[in-house]
């Protein structure tokens, strides 16, 4: 249904919020923490030796530590043993992986982080074949959870439905043989690389503005300093294309971001 807690992994792990016939894995009801809330602050501070109080210092996300709780429930002692021994894998046993969580509580429907294994689930069995309890916490690097992408055209105003700074990414073809600047009212992107017929710059601020193409990074290839952007909740931000010499397409990317 819709309008119930559904945790999901790519591994086929679904832990559904109430207790209905045929689900495996529930939720209990107020169980669910650390997803929706934002993680603690974390800076490096430093004492003022002689002066009051300590030096002013940048301060960031932690990482995000969702956890939740709930029955497994089963028809006979070999079904559970398998759904217990099933539920690290599921979970992507250590690995990272997507963690989707759709929910009528939050602003947007289904937002989603990359996750691993904080510490190995904790069953207890509480009916033998019938009932066992279980908690699981795991482990977000990044501090952000994300919801719905949205692409927009060169000229477009770019916009998300987030509640924080999202990060665009951009990719970019056609054929400039001297290379071309994203221009935007927060800065430019200069890439010097040329780009022919066939070719696609894929440019992610996620991940540093690191510039693709078609896959493979490459070095060294937009002038310094690099300019990086934000665009704040609400704000409606228009990219454009300035190639130096031939034309080109660009296409901006935003994800929803908590």
């Amino acid at each position: 249904m819709a309008d119930e807690l559904l945790i999901m992994t790519p591994h086929g792990g679904k832990f559904v919020g109430d207790d209905r016939p045929g689900v495996r894995y529930t939720v209990e009801r107020g169980k669910l923490t650390g997803w929706f809330e934002r993680p603690g602050v974390k800076q490096e501070r430093t004492e003022k030796m002689q002066g009051n109080g300590n030096f002013l210092a940048p301060a960031w996300r932690q990482s995000k530590l969702p956890a939740w709780e709930g029955l497994i429930l089963t028809d006979s002692l070999a079904q559970q043993n398998k759904a217990i021994s099933d539920l690290a894998p599921l979970l992507g046993d250590g690995d990272l992986i997507r963690l989707t969580v759709r929910s009528p509580e939050g602003p947007v429907a289904e937002t989603w982080a990359d996750a691993q294994l904080d510490d190995a689930p904790t069953p207890e069995v509480l009916v033998p074949g019938r009932v066992a309890r279980y908690r699981v916490r795991m482990y977000c690097p990044g501090s952000f959870r994300y919801g719905e992408e949205h692409t927009f055209s060169s000229g477009e105003a770019a916009s998300h439905r987030g509640s924080t700074d999202a990060l665009p990414s951009f990719e970019v073809t056609g054929s400039m043989p001297s290379g071309y600047a994203i221009e935007s009212s927060l800065g430019t992107f200069t890439v010097t690389q040329a780009l022919t017929s066939g070719q696609k710059h894929t440019i992610d601020f996620a991940d540093g503005g690191l510039v693709y193409r078609n896959g493979a990074l490459q070095r060294g290839v937009y002038a310094h300093p690099r300019q990086l952007w934000a665009i704040e909740k609400g704000a409606h931000v228009v990219h454009t294309l300035d190639p130096v010499s031939g034309s080109g397409s660009l296409t901006v990317k935003l994800l929803d971001t908590f």
